[in-house]
């Protein structure tokens, strides 16, 4: 009865053992290391081909933060989900409200990501129909995977986002930030804020500034790393211990 009990806590366990949190690290936070843990990203977020990243999905992502009581105006936010297309790391450029207006905030990002476990990991960008410029290059060999964009909004009504998806315990990277001369800080003056899914609900657990003075504000990078979930451990040590139920009688 011992051994069929945990069998059937192993089997509840795999059901639950997916890519865990994801952890980042930067010295616009610190120099601390913080878990986002990914949260139910309600509906299809990426319906379309990639990688665009559809209006109507990023409002979806703004509408579940907001529900929390999450601010995403005039602010990076970064988050982790879990997504019709498995894992997420999320980094949200200002609100958005699904209107649109005269371009006056820009800042160019670049992902750097490595596939340890070769699954694919796919890029994801909307850019309010205004992009500058985007490049993406993925080396299979090597395992990596690079996105180039130059974001152009609207502060007022409008955001840009760009997401990585498909992401396992593993997969790591580096997110860099670097604001565009001339158009100083607009639509993300706030700096960063971080959130994570706690107790059932989105929260914010860090926040930080761009490297430099507002007005002339330098690059500012975030290093990123998925972890295994703690299930995963979990059912490693309810595995081990039904082994040793097991072999108990004949010890």
């Amino acid at each position: 009865m011992r051994t069929v009990l945990c069998a059937g806590v192993i089997a509840g366990l795999v059901g639950v053992a997916t890519a865990g949190p994801i952890l980042i690290n930067e010295s616009a936070v610190g120099s601390v290391t913080l878990t986002l843990n990914p949260g139910p990203m309600g509906g299809s977020v990426f319906r379309a081909p990639a990688p665009l990243f559809s209006d109507s999905a990023l409002g979806s992502v703004h509408a579940d933060l907001a529900g929390d009581g999450i601010n995403t105006n005039d602010i990076i936010t970064i988050l982790a989900a879990d997504t019709d297309d498995g894992t997420g790391l999320f980094a949200l450029l200002d609100e958005e409200l699904g209107g649109s207006g005269t371009p006056d905030a820009r800042a160019n990002v670049v992902v750097v990501a490595h596939d340890a476990g070769g699954s694919g990991i796919t890029g994801w960008v909307n850019d309010d129909g205004l992009e500058l410029a985007q490049t993406a290059n993925a080396n299979p060999v090597a395992s990596t995977f690079r996105f180039d964009t130059t974001f152009e909004w609207s502060s007022n009504g409008t955001g840009d986002a760009m997401a990585l998806s498909r992401l396992d315990p593993g997969d790591s990277g580096t997110l860099v930030f670097n604001a565009v001369p001339g158009a100083s800080l607009f639509g993300v003056s706030r700096g960063f804020q971080f959130v994570s899914f706690e107790n059932g609900q989105w929260g914010v657990v860090g926040g930080g500034t761009f490297n430099g003075p507002v007005s002339h504000p330098t690059s500012t990078s975030l290093d990123w790393r998925v972890v295994p979930s703690p299930a995963t451990g979990l059912v490693g040590l309810v595995a081990l211990g039904a082994t040793a139920r097991r072999r108990r009688p004949g010890a």
